[in-house]
């Protein structure tokens, strides 16, 4: 074990969920409407994944799951002008 929880399995259904943006056994990264979820740990599986219903299964050791907010910046009325 590394520290993190041992097969743990999460269920993401808080926000909407748009993409996983990538995944390995180390790390899966979701982008949902108010930004990025970043997955890490060990051993790490997408068991389920539903768009529709904005909900994703993991199996494996968590070890921390990171937020950042990443969504695009709304353009201010001159950078639209200006196109």
């Amino acid at each position: 074990m590394h520290g993190g929880l041992t097969h743990a399995n999460w269920l993401y259904t808080d926000r909407v969920l748009k993409d996983i943006d990538s995944f390995d056994e180390q790390t899966i990264i979701a982008i949902t409407d108010l930004g990025e979820l970043t997955i890490r740990g060990w051993n790490l599986h997408i068991t389920r994944l539903n768009l529709e219903q904005s909900e994703f299964m993991v199996d494996g050791e968590i070890s921390s799951l990171t937020y950042t907010d990443v969504r695009p910046k709304a353009q201010g009325f001159f950078s639209k002008v200006l196109r």
